[in-house]
């Protein structure tokens, strides 16, 4: 993903043109994650040890962090 640079004098018009490409660009990336399938089994876990931790607790974290992104809305 490649956020357009602002342009090194704000006009009125311009900054409008470079708010519309942001905004485009987020919106592309949003649309681009409705293909997430559905994920089971998730015990709702926000925090792990980084230095001694199992896989089930990774799963459960991305599942976690999965569920909290769609509630967001940004996935579907």
């Amino acid at each position: 993903m490649k956020i357009a640079r602002p342009p090194r004098k704000f006009e009125p018009e311009e900054q409008d043109d470079w708010n519309e490409e942001i905004e485009r660009t987020i919106n592309g990336v949003i649309a681009d994650t409705s293909d997430w399938s559905t994920v089971t089994n998730v015990t709702p876990d926000r925090t792990y040890d980084a230095n001694a931790t199992t896989t089930d607790e990774l799963a459960d974290v991305l599942g976690t962090l999965i569920s909290d992104l769609r509630a967001k809305g940004l996935l579907s």
